[in-house]
């Protein structure tokens, strides 16, 4: 393999010297790559070795991978306890059945602005902090805001029901103002050929914090309305992982060029040019991956509802309260309680069954026994399109 000199490598932190080859008597016996002029900076940046050749090397490459991954697991963490406890509590607060399906709108809206939005503006950012970190930062400060206002909002009287709502459609803006930077953040700093690896470690990270967060879930969540103690651990493990991030990954700064300019309507600009020059291959992926998310954001939302109120039959409403003059009854409401604990148990082992395939996946790629993914990823949408449609007939 040919190593260029001088090649600086946008986004890697690499800098090559001496062209040379490697041979593969020496990739038997191991030598190290310093032998061969792959230098790291010496200026304090993150860099990750492109090329790591002994087992040390390797280790280290894989370690600074699951560093720049890491706060997925908070943000897949804050994504579990928002999906499992928003319903609840907002019909809870007197929102009618229709609506709190219909507010879940706000989710896929919000990561369609907000997301090229940011994106763009961390890529022209020129803080001496980085690009991606300073909105990593900023969005965790906000999340921390609008989620503890989410979870007070019973405390404000009559005007609860609107804070609640509020808050619920500008949380999701907030977890998009970390999750892009994030999966930026792999792209700059992973080289090319470790990409993929970077990728599913950020999916294993993701299964993790999913089974993380709705373990907590299942034992900090007992009454639909009590989600303050849930969303301040959630906030806490976000702050931790990000934090670790943040402190140890150090980003180059990029000057200001004479004369850039940044609009807000310069991504989505870009974004229906590259849709209109999409290939015949791209667009078949682009349109796989939004009926994806299409089924996901018709699942997640309202799998809580569905086991309390559909396959257990429970009324969500608690007859004890003073003053309750409802339907519900103690035994529709032990019901209900049921359902939402096995809606945790099932996403508990939901993500332990994204965390094994992650991993599997991953180490069948990496000794090169995987090649063509396509297949596995087909079967899999198949035998989750399958699952989704036989939910329906369970009444």
């Amino acid at each position: 393999m040919s190593l260029v000199q001088d090649e600086k490598v946008k986004g890697e932190s690499l800098v090559i010297k001496d062209a040379i080859t490697i041979g593969s008597d020496d990739l038997e016996k191991g030598v190290s790559n310093e032998k061969y002029g792959v230098q790291p900076r010496t200026d304090g940046v993150f860099w990750i070795n492109p090329n790591p050749v002994t087992n040390n090397e390797k280790l280290i490459s894989y370690a600074k991978l699951c560093l720049l991954a890491l706060p997925w697991i908070g943000v897949q963490c804050i994504w579990a306890a928002e999906f499992g406890t928003t319903t609840p509590y907002l019909q809870a607060m007197g929102l009618s059945e229709q609506w709190a399906s219909n507010i879940w709108l706000s989710g896929p809206l919000m990561g369609f602005f907000v997301a090229p939005i940011v994106g763009s503006l961390s890529d022209k950012c020129h803080l001496r902090f980085g690009r991606r970190r300073p909105y990593m930062i900023g969005g965790l400060a906000l999340l921390g805001v609008v989620s503890t206002l989410l979870a007070c909002s019973k405390y404000f009287g009559d005007a609860g029901l609107g804070v609640a709502m509020a808050m619920f459609i500008l949380m999701d803006g907030t977890i998009n103002v970390i999750q892009t930077p994030l999966r930026a953040l792999i792209a700059d700093f992973a080289p090319p050929e470790q990409q993929a690896t970077g990728q599913l470690m950020a999916a294993t990270f993701q299964g993790l914090g999913g089974l993380i967060g709705y373990f907590i879930q299942k034992f900090l969540w007992t009454d639909p309305l009590e989600i303050l103690p849930l969303f301040m651990v959630v906030l806490a493990i976000n702050i931790v992982f990000v934090g670790i991030t943040c402190f140890f990954v150090t980003e180059e700064h990029f000057p200001q060029a004479e004369g850039e300019k940044t609009t807000v309507a310069e991504p989505f600009v870009h974004l229906f040019k590259s849709i209109r020059g999409l290939s015949g291959k791209l667009a078949i992926v682009g349109s796989c991956v939004f009926f994806c998310w299409w089924a996901l954001f018709s699942w997640w939302p309202t799998s809580s509802t569905w086991y309390m109120t559909i396959v257990m039959d429970g009324c969500c409403e608690d007859p004890s309260v003073a003053g309750y003059n409802g339907v519900c009854t103690d035994e529709s409401y032990a019901d209900c309680l049921e359902g939402q604990a096995i809606n945790a148990d099932v996403n508990i082992l939901a993500n332990v069954a994204q965390l094994v395939i992650s991993l599997f996946i991953a180490l069948l790629m990496n000794r090169g026994i995987l090649v063509r993914v396509r297949f596995v990823w087909s079967a899999l949408l198949v035998f989750g399109a399958a699952l989704l449609i036989g939910s329906k007939f369970i009444t």
